[in-house]
């Protein structure tokens, strides 16, 4: 566990810049060209013109391919599934406010269907082994005045995309500089808050957790008054929490904030 907890948020701080009063979001994009097949221009604009879909019909169909033709970079031709065909894998306008990834994956009959859509930008693709199951990450951003970023790790194996791993954090918390070896804890209060940042305001609760919930501190801050904050890793999220996060019961997940350390109990397991 503890691998995996500086695994997320190594990783979501390091593509942000913070300050003491906000963060400011920068993804660090994956690098395309180290893992697609190098498809020429005029086979991906036959191929995306061919195209069932209403990302290529109701969007680029209507202004005769020209922003079609300026935007072909952002489809990449990947075999995901080791079959020797390619999957398209377009990363760009999603139907809403932020970034999409769709994926479309080639049919017995040549044509291609959708099989994954998802707000947000990915961040990296591996395999554990040559041929072995693919895993990547991406960054799910909030649509439509949404509060809510998730980090998500998930896997396909040719046949289904599954959602290993979420963490979600709403915009505008604040981040530590760096991390601290991780000290497990659960709460003792009822009604225990977790924050966007370290000071108690009447409008930076984030979610509300309960006696027994447990937690990982990750980073520790003192304020004004002495009173000393854990940036921490909730490993609860349970529908009797209150929460303020968008879609919080879509996936289960994890989420980070700031928390007070006077009634928590450290744990030696």
């Amino acid at each position: 566990m503890k691998k995996i907890l500086f695994a997320h948020l190594a990783f979501i701080i390091s593509f942000q810049t913070f300050s003491q009063e906000h963060e400011v979001l920068l993804t660090k994009p994956v690098e395309w060209t180290s893992i697609e097949t190098q498809v020429p221009d005029s086979t991906k604009l036959e191929i995306a013109k061919s195209l069932d879909h209403w990302l290529i019909k109701d969007y680029y169909g209507q202004n005769d391919w020209i922003e079609l033709q300026e935007e072909l970079e952002k489809f990449k031709f990947i075999d995901l599934d080791m079959d020797d065909d390619l999957e398209i894998v377009y990363e760009g306008f999603s139907g809403g406010e932020p970034t999409g990834i769709t994926i479309l994956k080639k049919n017995s009959d040549g044509k291609y269907s959708e099989v994954f859509n998802r707000f947000g930008t990915v961040e990296s693709f591996w395999r554990t082994n040559i041929g072995g199951t693919l895993y990547f990450e991406l960054i799910h951003w909030p649509c439509c005045a949404g509060n809510t970023y998730s980090l998500e790790r998930w896997n396909y194996d040719g046949t289904n995309f599954e959602i290993l791993e979420k963490v979600n954090w709403i915009g505008g918390t604040v981040f530590p500089a760096k991390l601290s070896s991780p000290k497990k804890f659960k709460v003792l209060n009822e009604a225990y808050s977790l924050r966007d940042s370290p000071q108690i305001l009447d409008d930076n609760i984030l979610a509300t957790f309960t006696a027994g919930d447990l937690g990982y501190a990750l980073a520790e801050r003192t304020d004004n008054t002495g009173r000393v904050w854990w940036f921490v890793f909730m490993l609860n999220n349970q529908t009797n929490d209150r929460t303020f996060y968008d879609y919080a019961y879509e996936d289960s997940y994890f989420s980070v904030g700031w928390m007070s350390s006077r009634f928590v109990e450290l744990l030696t397991k």
